[in-house]
Formats: C-alpha cells, structure tokens, sequence
C-alpha cells in the first residue's frame, strides 16, 4: 500500500501590488456593500508579501492553498510531469474586471460566491481547517459571505491511492429569508506552459454552447447560441483557432460529467468530473488577444474552467431557510495521451482516427491492471493487455486491413477482474451507453440484447395492450403495425426495481405522443424525466440510463406533470427525424434500470397513428439485493440488523448491529433497509464502505452527505448520480473489525456500528439507506 496523504502547514512569499492601501468603502446602496470598491490611481507598487500556505500531498500530486487570498488553490504540482497545472501569477495584481470593479488574477482555482464572474469574497480571508486521518488529509475552507449571509464550506480532500483531489462544496442559508444566489468554482490553467495559445484543446461534452462574451466578430453576440466544437467551419475546440477573446456556456446546461482540457505542446492535461444533474454549468473562457499587461507583469497567460450550480451566468439557484446543497466533484492530470475524449473517477480514454490507423490512449487515477479492447461495429477487432497508472499512461495504434478506418469504433478499458470501467462509441456492451458514449459513433439498432434479457415482454409481467377502439390486443399486433421491439431492462437496482412497461395504448387524439409514469401504488410519479431518444437529437443523455437502450445517443427529455403524464409531447411530424426511423421511449434514472419500447421498423399505417406508453415503478421478489454482490442471498432479520429487510446474515457472525434512529411522528429519518457484506473474494483487494441514499419513493437522493466515523475523527461522503451498478458514495477503510460507524448526516438517522477490516483482510459493505416520514 502507498504511503498515505499528508496535510501541512507552509508561507509563500508572493509581490503583490498595494491595492490595500487603495480600497474604498462603499454605502448600503450600492450592490456590492459591504464589499470595497477600489480606486485603482492609489494602487501601489509591487513588494514581495508573505502568505501562510497549507499544503497537501499524496504520493501523485501536491495542493497549496493560500486561506488569506479567499481560500483558493495556488498551485497543483502534477508529479509524474513536475509541472504545475494552474496558472501562477508572479504578482498579485488587481485588474478592472469583476463585479466590485476590481478582481486579484492571482491564479489557481477561486470560489465566486454569491454572484456571477468572479463573485464578491474571493479575495477575502477564509478560516481553515486540517484534517488527518489513516489514508485522508483534508482542508476545509469555510467563509460567510456577507452579502447573502450564506455559509460556503469548501473541503479539499486527498487519498492515498488515486490522482484526484475531491472538491466538496457546500453552500448553506443559516438565515431566516429564502436567498437566491450563484456559486461557480473558477480554475486558471496553463497546463504547464508559460503562456497559452495553439496547442490547447478544450473538451466540453454536448453540440452546442451559449455565447457569454467576445470580442470576434466572425461570432454572433453574446446570448447567441452556436455549434459546438465546430462552429462555420472553424474548430473552437481548438485554441488555436481564436483569434480574440472568448466565454461559452454548455448549452443548455452542461451534457455530460466531465469537461477539461488538454496542452498538446506539454502533454498535460485536466479533468473535471462532476454531477452534471446537480452541478449543471459549465463554462470556458480564454483571453484571446488580450494584452497580458492587463493582470501580470510577464506576459504569461492563462485560461479558465468554470463549474457552477446553475446553467449559465444569468440563471440562478434558492436555498430556502436552514437549506444546504452539497456535492463531490474530483479533479486530476492526465498525461501523455494526445488528449482525451471521455473520463470520469477511474480515468480517461482517447479515440481518434489517423491516415489509415486507429488511435487509442487511456489512463488511470489509480494503478491498474487489465485490458483495452477495440471495437469496430460493435465487434471486438484488436486488445492491448495494459497496466495503467496515473504516471504510465498507455497510448496503442491499429491498422486495419486495407488501411480502411470507417466505423463507428468503440473503446473500452477492462480492469482486474475484466469489469468495464471506461467505455466510449460503439463498444457491443451495455456499459457504454451508462458510462458515456460518443454520442455520434453508433447507429441504431447497435447490438443484440444482453444475455438474459428477452426482446419480447416475459410472460411473467402483465402487459396490457389496447387499441383506438379499447380492444386487447397482443404482442404481434404491436410489432406489425408499429414496427417496436421491447427491452426489458435487466435488474440491476439494490432492492429489485426497475421501470416497466404495463400498459400501451392507442392514441385517441391523432398525432400526439404522451408518455405516463406511475409509482408502484400506481399514483402519478411526476419527480423522474422521461425520454424519447433516437440517433443525433438535440440533448446527448448517455450517462443518464442504467441500461442498453439499442444504441440511441440522444434524447428529448421531458418531467410529467402532477398526472403522470405530458413527460414528452411531440407532434407526429417530429417523430422521425430526417433519415431515421427509430426512436425509443423510456425512463432516465441514475439508479432504476427502464425497460425500453424502440421502434426498429417502419410503421405500416401512417394516418395518425400512435401509442401512448405507460411505465410504472415495479418491485420484484427473487432479486439478489445489492448491486454487485456476489455473496448468499440475505436472510431474513436478525437481531443484529435490527429488523432491518435485506441483512446478510454474515454480519451478524461479525458483530455487526445497528441502532435504530428515533423520531417522533411527522417527522423524518433515515432508515437502514439493506446490508450486505463481501468477503476477501468478492471484495476483489476493495476495502470499502458503499452507501445508497433513497428517498420515500425509492429514488436515489443526490448530494447527500454520509458519515463514518471513529473514535478520534470522521470522513464526509456524498452522494452522487454515479451509473448502476455503483453505489452513490463510497469511503475506503483502513482499520481493524469494530472501528467504524456509519450513519447519514443531517437528520434522525440509523448507525450501521461496528464496522471495519476483520484481521486487516479487505472485505467491504453494502449499506441502503432510505428516509422516511413517521
């Protein structure tokens, strides 16, 4: 095992200009009181000033934040390369730019709080915190921000293991008055360089983006909306192509969980992976042609990555009184790959085309070995046997016969135990569409169904069919008249859910879609998008199902309404896109599996004539009740468990036992309702705590925090919209049977106690917990 990460205190001597002795102070009036303004003629020199640093470190990189400069992270020390990610700025320099009329380009990475560009407190002094914990050091930077009166909270955590730092943010109203706010997270890179110009590539997943400011006038205005990354011809991915400065927003919000860029002149790159359904702005900006003289002395420069909780600069988000919102984001270099094209946690893939050959990289956030497989219409045509590391990244050619590159291609990267971890294109598995695929290299249908998985409906599961006149109909009628194939979904949730199809009927009202969803009661469910998908529509919504979806890659996504229905709504003419005639229907969840109703054949019958489709949220008995475990089925309650329903009767031997939260009626809690254990085998090296969050009607509950914790300390978890199979947060383990306690925060809450490594063997365990209302 590596050496763990540690935390520690350091100066850093910086010459900063005299902007101090500068600022003025401003009235109730204006908009940014109690803030200074800054009367920038009074500005004085550059003299070196020395700040205090904390510094954290693991055996891949090395952050140092400055607490008196709002707390941001100066440097990123990538180690496999030596270089430093972020731009550093050689003086503290105030520029012209920002909302109080003046804004410290230091470099690093900057919280803006509570308004856009680059908030109100970044320059403000921010407490911090240290932590250190057996395989954790963390920093927690906490400010009120005194405009707003909003708490920002931001931990900086590292682990032994991996090359990411997470980010977890948390932004809570203490007040009495519901705030309406914005919050952004703002990192200036260079990526090793000097200054920043051809060579850098930006990866912003989705087709299209929203103009915020520039000053090109080959590009219409800001608010205008453009192609992305190829705008007229001209690729904007490519910095090279910029002539002036320019800031873009994913539109219509961010696409995908993952952004970056990457300086092919350094070969060192940066990724951000976030939960895009939470976290859903994501923005570039780079200066252009702008005259560095405007923020530093050397004429270095810089550009910017900016995540933030709402779409776009304009939009903004509430936190009621006593409301928080919190979230896990993880950053991390990436090195020579020639860029890089889909990431997330475990690591980031690159697939591109060369005169006559195929051209793969991947990488790692943590040492693995396993395979990289090649796919070629959905076929496996060649496999490298890797061994993959933060600091060893593997980059493979192939030649195909003839020399013939046409696809669509697929990678996919396999670890130990030959389970998919990165998937991109056309792989043949359903993993690629859960993990992310590109959105343009398949076609419809893509592959057969995975094993196990019926293409008609199973016998077991009551469907009703109906047609204009209220007549039954079976199965047959609906693939001859309709041309539509059902998938069932398989069953992957931790507790045996999954969204079915029960009921189709012909539409009465001519050429219009609508789509039903009810929960198990059969009520209206108005809480979960709904989507018809088919080849190259508006919205990329790949890393949203748990399921294979017979390759589809886009989607228009829809919310039902208080009936259940009107989820989506779409004319007959909308309902086959140019040259395509396939098109699917089902439901987006992170962690309930959908069954899918696709259309694979022409419609006999073109006079108006529709289904109207209806899911419902179903629970299914004989399900083994956690994602992943390969261990007995669970036994009935014991008196460890607590009464809990699904409790391996394994923890019992190992003095596992849970005390029951105590709430009084109307009130919530939180209640464990399954856990299982894996032993050292089906663990497989993992020494892990996995925990699932769900609300009353079974639904995973984003940006939940999660605690274990020991005797002298504890580690913060949060839940995230991770893909099924995984659970929404995890926390590694390092010490003995009987150390650990877990529970979730912010609320009456069950304690799984006693948990830990018997012997120091790596096992693992599998806690759902559901909230509930007495």
């Amino acid at each position: 095992m590596s050496a763990g990460p540690v935390v520690r205190e350091a100066s850093v001597t910086i010459n900063t200009y005299d902007y101090q002795s500068a600022l003025v102070a401003t009235t109730p009036e204006d908009p940014v009181y109690p803030y200074p303004r800054l009367n920038h003629d009074q500005v004085g020199p550059p003299a070196p000033k020395q700040y205090r640093a904390i510094v954290l470190e693991n055996q891949y990189l090395e952050l140092t934040i400055l607490p008196e400069l709002g707390g941001r992270i100066y440097r990123w020390v990538d180690k496999a390369s030596g270089q430093n990610l972020f731009y550093q700025n050689p003086v503290i320099k105030p520029t012209h730019w920002g909302n109080r009329g003046w804004w410290l380009a230091t470099g690093g990475m900057e919280w803006a709080l509570p308004t856009d560009e680059h908030g109100l407190n970044e320059a403000s002094p921010w407490e911090a915190k240290v932590g250190q914990y057996a395989g954790l050091a963390s920093v927690t930077l906490t400010n009120t921000e005194q405009r707003s009166g909003l708490v920002a909270e931001i931990t900086i955590k590292l682990d032994a293991e991996h090359s990411y730092f997470t980010l977890v943010p948390r932004i809570l109203n203490p007040g009495s008055e519901r705030v309406a706010y914005k919050f952004w997270i703002n990192g200036m890179f260079s990526l090793g360089a000097h200054q920043v110009g051809p060579g850098i590539e930006f990866v912003l997943p989705g087709n299209q983006v929203l103009i915020h400011s520039s000053g090109d006038p080959a590009l219409p205005g800001a608010g205008q909306l453009i192609s992305w990354p190829v705008f007229n011809g001209r690729n904007l991915a490519d910095y090279g192509t910029w002539t002036k400065y320019l800031g873009v927003f994913a539109a219509p919000q961010a696409q995908a969980g993952f952004m970056g860029a990457y300086n092919h002149n350094t070969n060192l790159g940066v990724v951000r992976v976030f939960p895009h359904l939470l976290v859903r702005g994501a923005k570039i900006f780079a200066p252009g042609d702008l005259d560095p003289k405007l923020w530093t002395v050397d004429g270095s420069s810089y550009f910017e990555l900016w995540g933030g909780l709402a779409p776009t600069f304009a939009d903004e988000v509430t936190l009621e009184p006593g409301q928080s919102v919190v979230w896990e984001e993880r950053w991390y270099a990436v090195g020579d790959m020639g860029g890089f094209s889909y990431a997330n946690q475990a690591g980031a893939l690159n697939l591109g085309l060369a005169p006559g050959s195929v051209q793969v990289a991947a990488t790692s956030t943590r040492w693995m070995s396993g395979r990289l497989v090649l796919w070629r219409n959905g076929k496996q045509v060649n496999t490298w046997a890797v061994a993959v590391s933060p600091v060893r990244p593997f980059r493979g050619s192939y030649t195909p016969s003839g020399g013939d590159v046409a696809g669509p291609w697929g990678l996919s990267l396999l670890d130990e135990t030959g389970n998919p971890v990165l998937a991109i294109g056309q792989t043949g598995s359903a993993l690629a569409g859960a993990q992310g695929g590109d959105p343009a290299a398949s076609g419809l249908p893509a592959a057969p169904a995975p094993a196990g998985v019926p293409a008609a409906p199973p016998q077991a599961e009551p469907l009703v069919i109906l047609d204009r006149d209220g007549h039954q109909r079976d199965w047959a009628w609906v693939e001859q008249e309709f041309g539509y194939e059902l998938r069932r979904a398989p069953l992957l949730s931790g507790d045996g859910r999954a969204f079915r199809l029960v009921k189709l009927q012909e539409s009465e009202a001519g050429p219009v879609y609508l789509v039903e969803l009810r929960d198990e009661a059969g009520q209206p469910l108005n809480g979960t998008a709904l989507a018809r998908a088919w080849p190259d529509a508006p919205l990329d919504v790949s890393g949203y199902a748990a399921q294979s979806w017979n390759g589809l890659t886009r989607a228009e996504v829809g919310f039902p309404d208080a009936n259940g229905s009107w989820g989506i709504q779409f004319e007959w003419s909308q309902a086959r896109p140019p040259g395509q005639g396939e098109f699917a229907f089902f439901v987006l969840s992170p962690d309930i599996p959908s069954d899918v109703l696709a259309r694979v054949a022409p419609l006999q019958d073109t006079a108006y004539r529709v289904l109207r489709p209806t899911f419902q949220l179903r629970r299914e008995a004989g399900i083994p009740g956690s994602p992943g475990v390969a261990g007995p089925a669970a036994s009935p309650p014991k008196a460890g468990g607590g009464g809990t329903a699904a409790w391996d009767a394994r923890l019992d031997q190992l003095g596992i036992t849970v005390t029951r939260a105590q709430a009084q009626p109307g009130q919530t809690l939180y209640r464990l309702v399954a856990a299982r254990f894996q032993d050292e085998a089906e663990a497989k090296s993992l020494h892990h705590v996995y925990i699932e969050v769900l609300d009353e009607s079974g639904r995973r509950i984003v940006g939940q925090r999660v605690i274990m914790a020991w005797d002298d300390g504890q580690s913060v978890a949060v839940t995230e919209d991770k893909p099924a199979p995984e659970y929404a947060a995890n926390v590694p383990m390092y010490n003995y049977l009987g150390k650990y306690r877990v529970y979730v925060d912010g609320g009456p809450s069950d304690v799984v106690n006693g948990l830990g490594l018997p012997g120091k063997r790596h096992v693992c365990y599998l806690l759902t917990f559901q909230r509930k209302r007495l």
